[in-house]
């Protein structure tokens, strides 16, 4: 029995000194699409006194904007801080309230299932990645269960390694991915499928279960927060192909209802934001160049009705 526990503890030991020797040494994909976040903190740090519309959400809305569209539209300096659903929404909105400024205005477009079971808190690879990337310094913005996501994500850093070195051996790495840190514009869009017409079969969403209350009510007092710092606070609905909004449609009624409740209402209804299928490029929630002219011009729109109805001296170039 002791030779066994002996041959076992062994083994741990070595897979681990193996592990620990690839987190610690082995390079990191320069492309690799996370890096994108690292940039967008960057736009998010210059200095500027002009008053900054900054877009705050997942994929979805980091595959769907164009922010270039809106800033000639608006005329006002657009940051789109969107990456991953994968870091959840108590992140985006902790880490966003750390940069915003006085005057800056904040466009939260956030998927419906940030809202219900644990999926604010994110996912472990996406997580564990952004830590690992800013050298643990937003450790302080997660909470416990955010923390045990981080450490569950360690392995995926590894794993990303080995297959970026295994990728060196093949002249052709770099360039063709379509997530890569290279896919995105200045201004944080990730464009790179812009000119393809992929439409390969994917999952369509799941129906969520239970709202989570506990997160809804953090989420209302940071928006509060931010509020409070002389920021405008916006919320619209995120852009979803018809044939996934009709599989959460009561979630999104129920997230809908919820924020009017708590007089932080979407700026327009969700349906406004349903696109056909024919949009979708290779989810249900990132969608093609049409999807996403479609998207852009809409906000362009609403917002204009918001700032008019605010300030009606104001003008803008309508696409």
């Amino acid at each position: 029995m002791r030779r066994f526990i002996l041959k076992i503890t062994i083994l741990a030991t070595i897979i681990l000194s193996i592990y620990i020797f690839i987190f610690f040494f082995l390079p990191y994909n320069p492309d690799n699409y996370y890096l994108a976040y690292n940039k967008k903190c960057a736009l998010l740090q210059q200095d500027s006194t002009a008053p900054r519309l900054i877009f705050v959400g997942g994929s979805s809305l980091n595959f769907s904007i164009d922010s270039k569209m809106i800033k000639d539209s608006l005329h006002i300096n657009v940051i789109n801080y969107g990456l991953t659903g994968g870091i959840g929404l108590k992140y985006m909105i902790d880490d966003i309230s750390s940069y915003a400024k006085e005057n800056d205005i904040i466009v939260f477009a956030p998927e419906y299932c940030f809202f219900f079971e644990e999926e604010a808190y994110g996912l472990a690879e996406a997580l564990s990645h952004i830590m690992y990337l800013t050298g643990y310094k937003k450790l302080n913005l997660l909470n416990t269960q955010q923390k045990i996501n981080v450490l569950k994500g360690l392995p995926s850093i590894c794993e990303a390694k080995i297959k970026y070195l295994l990728s060196s051996f093949h002249s052709n790495r770099v360039g063709k991915e379509i997530y890569s840190v290279s896919g995105f514009n200045e201004y944080g869009d990730y464009c790179r499928h812009w000119d393809l017409s992929m439409k390969p079969e994917f999952n369509l969403p799941k129906k969520s279960t239970y709202f989570n209350y506990e997160f809804g009510e953090y989420f209302v007092k940071k928006i509060n927060d931010l509020k409070n710092k002389s920021c405008e606070v916006i919320i619209i609905p995120p852009i979803i192909i018809e044939s996934g909004f009709r599989i959460i449609k009561e979630n999104a009624e129920e997230v809908n209802a919820f924020l009017l409740k708590n007089e932080i209402p979407f700026l327009v209804p969700p349906q406004n934001h349903v696109v056909p299928d024919d949009y979708a490029f290779n989810s249900y929630s990132h969608v093609n160049r049409e999807g996403v002219d479609f998207y852009s011009a809409s906000i362009i729109k609403e917002l204009n009705a918001f700032f008019k109805y605010n300030n009606p001296s104001y003008q803008i170039s309508l696409p």
